[in-house]
């Protein structure tokens, strides 16, 4: 290092403290030689100032003591800056940890379910030939992350299949009573479907390959549902499934089958999922505003009648 030349660096600061401080101190980095005798000038420049002892452990680690002192940083320091690095990194981590929403597609259509998520299920099935009685609970849970879905969607062959196993609440698959689902074929076959645009999700089930121009829409303010009713020899069969919109999920899945002479139920099957919305707080949502209408005439013909009292 030059140590003829003086030129500042900093306040009160010059290249011959520098080379001073690099003599004194041991240190050949000319960097860090500046650096300290910044710190210098600053001590002298500010000895009363609060900052000073921020400072001075800001410029010096822990095995750097002062220059001029053998005093070494406390360790609660030093464990007081890992602590805050760790919550910087932690906090950064979790910031792109998060899983983000898929976006919509150009017709509103999302996912409402993620990888992991777990629903469960009451099964009930009574078969009245085969005197067999059945209540057990059931999960569905998503293996992996849903598919694209595409921008467009025309076709219900477009729709993507998300992966989902059915398992019985002890962990073992449901094996052949999985062919209880088949019915969902009828309309279209997904235990999960795309939110955010039923009027086109209405038209677009209607391109699946089983759909029967009988079924009937049995939609409201909570759930997007479907029924069929169809008479083969001897019986009427009548198959029901509803998913609920705010995830798209299966809600509801439901078989009847009756003797079509005698009326005798002989089959009756329901999957039904649990901590569903509240019938009765559906039922409001769906009437709201014919409720506010009723509302409305009562406050006006009470309104009229006090009228007519004055």
């Amino acid at each position: 290092m030059n140590t003829d030349r003086t030129m500042y660096v900093g306040p009160g600061v010059s290249v011959n403290v520098v080379a001073t401080l690099t003599k004194k101190v041991g240190y050949t980095d000319a960097g860090r030689a500046t650096d300290l005798a910044v710190h210098a000038s600053l001590e002298k420049t500010s000895r009363n100032s609060p900052a000073k002892e921020m400072r001075r452990r800001l410029f010096c680690s822990p095995v750097d003591p002062m220059p001029g002192t053998s005093e070494v940083i406390p360790e609660e320091w030093n464990n007081m800056k890992r602590a805050y690095v760790w919550l910087v990194a932690t906090a950064t981590v979790l910031m792109f940890a998060v899983s983000p929403v898929a976006a919509a597609t150009s017709q509103g259509l999302l996912w409402g379910v993620a990888k992991t998520n777990q629903f469960n299920f009451t099964f009930d099935a009574v078969n009245v030939d085969e005197d067999i009685s059945l209540h057990e609970g059931i999960y569905m849970n998503v293996t992996d992350t849903p598919p694209s879905i595409p921008n467009v969607v025309t076709d219900w062959a477009q729709v993507p299949v998300v992966d989902i196993d059915v398992m019985w609440t002890n962990g073992t698959t449901i094996g052949l009573y999985g062919v209880l689902f088949l019915g969902l074929a009828l309309f279209g076959g997904h235990l999960a479907v795309p939110i955010g645009n039923w009027t086109l999700m209405t038209e677009v089930v209607q391109t699946s390959a089983l759909w029967n121009h009988s079924t009937t829409f049995t939609t409201n303010s909570a759930y997007w549902g479907m029924a069929l009713a169809y008479t083969p020899v001897g019986q009427r069969i009548t198959i029901e499934a509803s998913y609920l919109k705010s995830d798209g999920f299966l809600a509801e899945y439901t078989w009847h089958i009756t003797n079509a002479t005698s009326s005798t139920e002989t089959l009756n099957l329901k999957i039904i999922r649990e901590g569903l919305p509240n019938d009765l707080i559906v039922m409001l949502q769906d009437n709201i505003l014919l409720i506010g209408i009723g509302v409305g005439v009562v406050v006006i013909l009470g309104a009229v009648v006090c009228m007519k009292r004055k």
